[in-house]
C-alpha cells in the first residue's frame, strides 16, 4: 500500500473541518503521514481499536464507514431474516457520530438499525442485541483507554463478540482503500422515511435492570443494614451514570454517594487521564468522597461500564483497592457460600487469571475451564456448555472484567456491583468486610498476589521489540529466581511442556502468542503482546504460607524478569 497515493487521495476530499485541520498538522511529519496512510486499522474479534484522526490507520468517519460497509457486505450475504443490527456508544469524543455514521451505512443496505437516544454501557449493548433478537450489535467505545482513543466492537447474535472466522469474512468484504469516499449512506430523513431506524429510550434499560436485579436475594440483608452501608461510585464520565443511580435504588441501597465532578457523561476525562478502575489514580476522587461520609465501599466502573474496580475502608480508615483477581475470588466465595450452587456448575476465567479460584473450585468439585485472553472465549464457552448438563456459575478475567449470570454475552460492571453491594451488606451484618472475608479465603487457601508488569512501546517500533522479549521467553528456561519451573504452556505452538520428564502433550486451545510458566512453588509466570494497545504484558502470581512472604517472592520475581528478560 503506498502511503502517499493515499495520502494525496485524502488530500482531494471534501473533509470535514477537524479532519482537514488535523491534516495540515501532519503535512510536515513524514514519519506521522507514513503511519496514519500506509495501512488500514487492523481489525478483528474485539473490533477495532486506536487513535483518533486522518488516514486509514485512525478512527475517524471514513474508516468507520469502511468497516461497517464490510459488516453490511457479511450481513447481506448470510441466509437470516433478522437482518438488524443495535448500536451503542459511550462518552467519548466522536462516539455519538461514529455510531450515527454506522446506522447511515447499514441502513443504505436496508439493514433495520436500533440506535440508542443516548450513551449506555458495552453490557446493556450485549443485552440488546439478545433482547431485540439482532443479527448483529455495535458498541463505539475504546473502553478504559485515554481521551484521544476510541473504538468499535462488533457483538453476534448471542451478544457475544465475533469470532476470529466472522471478523476475516468482514475484513475481506470491506471497500478498499480508494473506495473509502465513496461507500453509500442514508441520510437521516432517509433512515427515518423507510423506517429503518428506531431510537431506543429507558425500555431497554429497564428489561436489563430487571435482570440485574433477579441475581439479588432481598430476603438475605434486611433493609436496615442496607441502608446502613455507605456506599460512594464513580462512573468516570463515562455510561454507568446511565444504570447506577437505578440499579442502587432497585437494589434497596439508600445511602449512595454519587462522585459529582465525574458524573456527566465526558469523552475529556477531565479529571483522570486513564479512565481506568484498575489505576488509583482513577480512585482519588472517590477516595476524598469516602473519607468525607466514612463509606464503607467505593465503587468504580470504566467508561463503557464493563470494567469495575471497589475499595474497602480499612480499620486505619484508610481505603485498599482491590485487585480484579481478589474481586473474582470474593464473589466465587460468595456463590459458593451463601447462593444455592447448581448441579455441575462451571467457573471459566482467562489463562493469565488467579489460580486461587482453581484451588477454590477444586476444593468444591467445580469444574474450571481456562480459556485464552478475551471475555469472547468466555462467551464462546458458555454457548458450548448450555447445550450439556453443566450450568454456568462464574466467569472472569484479571483485568477487572466478571459475569455472574450470562444474560449478558460479555463482563458486567452494572450486575458485579449490585452483587458485590449484596456482598458488602451481608457481611457487614455479620460484623466484617470484604477484606476479612478475603484474608480467610487466603489463611484457608494460601496468600496469592499477583503483579501485571506492562511495557510500552512506540507504535512503529512495537513488533521487533516485543518479539525480540518474547524470544527470549521462548529459550529453554529451568527455573525463575532460583524456583524450578514444572510444566511450561506454549499457546503459540500448541504444547504442554514437562521440562522434569522432558515430555510434551497437546494444548487443546487457540494458537496465541502466550507462554505460560507453572513453578515449584505454585507460583507462576506468564508474558504475551497486548490485543489493543502497543505493550507487551507480563503476568506474575506469587503464592506463600503468609501475606509477606507472597509479597516478598512477587516483589522479587519482578525484579528477576525486570534484570533478565525485560531490559534492554
Amino acid at each position: 500500500m503506498n502511503w502517499k497515493t493515499n495520502y494525496d487521495l485524502w488530500l482531494k476530499q471534501d473533509l470535514t473541518k477537524e479532519l482537514r485541520n488535523q491534516l495540515t498538522t501532519l503535512a510536515s511529519n513524514e514519519v506521522a503521514l507514513e503511519n496514519a496512510f500506509a495501512q488500514n486499522i487492523s481489525f478483528g474479534t474485539a473490533g477495532m481499536r486506536g487513535l483518533m484522526g486522518p488516514g486509514l490507520n485512525y478512527l475517524n468517519i471514513y474508516t468507520v464507514k469502511r468497516v461497517t460497509e464490510g459488516l453490511a457486505n457479511y450481513i447481506d450475504d448470510q441466509e437470516i431474516t433478522n437482518k438488524q443490527v443495535v448500536i451503542s456508544y459511550d462518552s467519548r469524543i466522536n462516539s455519538t457520530l461514529f455510531a450515527k455514521t454506522a446506522a447511515k451505512v447499514l441502513t443504505a443496505h436496508g439493514i433495520h438499525c436500533y440506535l440508542f437516544d443516548d450513551v449506555r454501557p458495552t453490557p446493556e449493548l450485549s443485552y440488546a442485541v439478545r433482547y431485540l433478537h439482532c443479527c448483529m450489535g455495535i458498541m463505539i467505545t475504546a473502553s478504559h483507554n485515554p481521551k484521544e482513543f476510541n473504538g468499535y466492537k462488533v457483538y453476534g447474535s448471542d451478544g457475544s463478540q465475533i469470532s476470529p472466522t466472522i471478523a476475516d469474512m468482514i475484513v475481506k468484504l470491506m471497500p478498499a482503500a480508494e473506495d473509502i469516499f465513496t461507500i453509500p449512506e442514508f441520510s437521516e430523513n432517509e433512515m427515518q422515511q423507510k423506517a429503518l431506524l428506531t431510537i431506543l429510550d429507558h425500555k431497554i434499560d429497564q428489561s436489563y435492570l430487571n435482570q440485574v436485579d433477579s441475581i439479588l436475594d432481598h430476603e438475605k440483608v434486611k433493609e436496615d443494614v442496607k441502608n446502613k452501608l455507605k456506599i460512594v461510585y464513580t462512573p468516570l464520565h463515562g455510561t454507568g451514570c446511565k444504570l447506577a443511580k437505578e440499579c442502587f435504588s432497585e437494589a434497596g441501597f439508600s445511602n449512595v454517594f454519587f462522585v459529582k465532578e465525574q458524573w456527566e457523561p465526558d469523552g475529556n476525562f477531565p479529571t483522570v487521564i486513564h479512565p481506568n478502575p484498575e489505576f488509583e489514580e482513577a480512585f482519588q476522587l472517590a477516595i476524598q468522597l469516602a473519607k468525607q461520609n466514612d463509606a464503607d465501599i467505593i465503587f468504580a466502573t470504566d467508561p463503557d461500564a464493563d470494567r469495575l474496580g471497589i475499595g474497602i475502608k480499612r480499620n486505619d480508615g484508610e481505603y485498599q483497592l482491590l485487585t480484579g483477581n481478589e474481586i473474582a475470588t470474593l464473589i466465587l466465595n460468595y456463590l459458593l457460600t451463601e447462593k444455592t450452587v447448581p448441579e455441575n456448575p462451571l467457573v471459566i476465567k482467562s489463562i493469565v487469571s488467579t489460580e486461587l479460584i482453581s484451588d477454590i473450585a477444586k476444593a468444591n468439585g467445580i469444574k474450571v475451564v481456562n480459556v485464552l485472553t478475551g471475555f469472547k472465549f468466555i462467551a464462546e464457552k458458555i454457548a458450548q456448555f448450555e447445550k450439556t448438563d453443566t450450568n454456568y456459575l462464574f466467569g472472569f478475567e484479571e483485568s477487572y472484567g466478571y459475569l455472574i449470570k450470562p444474560f449478558v454475552r460479555d463482563k458486567d460492571g452494572i450486575q458485579s456491583m449490585a452483587m458485590l453491594a449484596e456482598m458488602a451488606a451481608f457481611y457487614l451484618s455479620k460484623g466484617q468486610t470484604l477484606l476479612d472475608v478475603l484474608t480467610q479465603i487466603y489463611n484457608q487457601y494460601g496468600f496469592y498476589h499477583e503483579r501485571t508488569i506492562q511495557i510500552s512501546f512506540h507504535e512503529y517500533e512495537k513488533d521487533a521489540k516485543i518479539k525480540l522479549i518474547m524470544d527470549k521467553f521462548k529459550t529453554k528456561i529451568s527455573s525463575f529466581n532460583n524456583i524450578p519451573v514444572v510444566k511450561i504452556q506454549d499457546y503459540l505452538l500448541s504444547k504442554v511442556i514437562d521440562p522434569l520428564n522432558n515430555t510434551e502433550n497437546i494444548l487443546d486451545l487457540p494458537k496465541s502468542n502466550v507462554m505460560k510458566f507453572y513453578l515449584e512453588d505454585g507460583s507462576w509466570i506468564a508474558v504475551r503482546p497486548s490485543g489493543t494497545e502497543p505493550k507487551l504484558k507480563v503476568y506474575v502470581e506469587a503464592k506463600g504460607d503468609s501475606k509477606s512472604e507472597s509479597l516478598n517472592k512477587l516483589n522479587d520475581f519482578e525484579r528477576y524478569l525486570r534484570k533478565n528478560f525485560l531490559s534492554n
